[in-house]
């Protein structure tokens, strides 16, 4: 259970990040760049990076790979860890052995107060006491060495950027800090994955949302299956919401709605499958433009995992 723990505590310093750079827009202007064909997601017209996104990234790999060394070369995310200053410099953003040392590093993209701030909280020690979640129930084993980690930093970057007011529609958020997540899943080397972890740095509590992070296992261990999460087994029957994508094909979203069903689009993809994780609503995910499956509710200790898990593990690491 140790691996879970570390991800959870990883998770919060990432939310502490990205609120301590979301609090001053000068600075997170400064530290905000656009990414290349090579990194952008092909569905957005412009796709950005933040400093935060790397930051974190580069942390929880740093964290995860301290405590599990043979792990490290297993770890992967969204981000490279390239970052350019406004010399035009390219910064290679790596976590330091010490506070210090990151914040001398810090220091070639900012101010140094900012990166003296940000380098204590890289280096913080938190307690699993501290985070706004629930304490798994009981303890697991599990071969570290079989295992990958996928890193999405901040899931919702447009989100975060813009940190426009908050919509809602009922309990769901369509857009707005709320919808930003940070996601780290783990896979096992058949790339089924077992581990999920969601944390929402701007949290709201709501009558179901009641836990700040979020997280889900569920691992075949020998002849037994190991399966808790954050979230109850129970589904609402009579919820008729389903959350889409806003580029789905109209077709199908008119198939839905004839069928009684009402249509929300939240911004983030995290956070969209949240909503189902926390029964706010069942959920139809898109694939190039034509629905692919709707998940029920029932099935959340498993669609926390899958949420979270956003590739396969290269062949080459096993």
């Amino acid at each position: 259970m140790d691996i879970l723990k570390s991800l959870i505590i990883a998770s919060e310093k990432a939310a502490n990040i990205a609120r301590i750079l979301r609090q001053n827009d000068r600075l997170l202007n400064i530290l905000t760049e656009q990414k290349d064909s090579s990194e952008a997601n092909p569905k957005f017209h412009e796709d950005f990076k933040t400093l935060a996104d790397v930051l974190i990234q580069e942390m929880v790999r740093h964290d995860v790979s301290l405590k599990f060394p043979e792990i490290k070369t297993k770890i992967e995310g969204e981000e490279n860890c390239h970052f350019w200053n406004r010399l035009g410099e390219e910064v290679n953003i790596e976590i330091k052995s010490s506070e210090e040392e990151t914040t001398k590093m810090l220091l070639n993209i900012m101010d140094g107060e900012t990166a003296a701030i940000l380098a204590a909280e890289v280096h913080k020690n938190i307690s699993f006491s501290e985070i706004d979640t629930k304490m798994p129930e009981y303890d697991f084993d599990i071969n570290i060495d079989e295992l990958g980690i996928w890193i999405d930093p901040i899931d919702g970057t447009n989100e975060y950027i813009k940190a426009k007011e908050d919509v809602k529609d009922g309990e769901i958020f369509l857009k707005g800090l709320k919808c930003v997540t940070v996601l780290i899943g783990v896979y096992d080397k058949n790339g089924v994955p077992i581990i999920g972890v969601i944390n929402q740095p701007f949290f709201e509590k709501s009558k179901r949302n009641s836990y700040q992070c979020h997280w889900g296992v569920c691992y075949q261990n020998g002849n037994s299956q190991i399966k808790m999460s954050t979230v109850n087994d129970t589904c609402s029957t009579n919820n008729k919401i389903i959350c889409v994508s806003s580029n789905e094909n109209e077709e199908n979203l008119k198939v839905l709605r004839d069928g009684g069903y009402t249509l929300v689009s939240p911004r983030g993809a995290g956070y969209k499958l949240l909503t189902v994780i926390i029964d706010h609503n069942l959920i139809m995910e898109h694939y190039t433009g034509f629905i692919r499956r709707i998940f029920s509710v029932k099935t959340n200790n498993l669609l926390l995992g899958y949420v979270c898990t956003a590739r396969n593990p290269s062949s080459s690491w096993w």
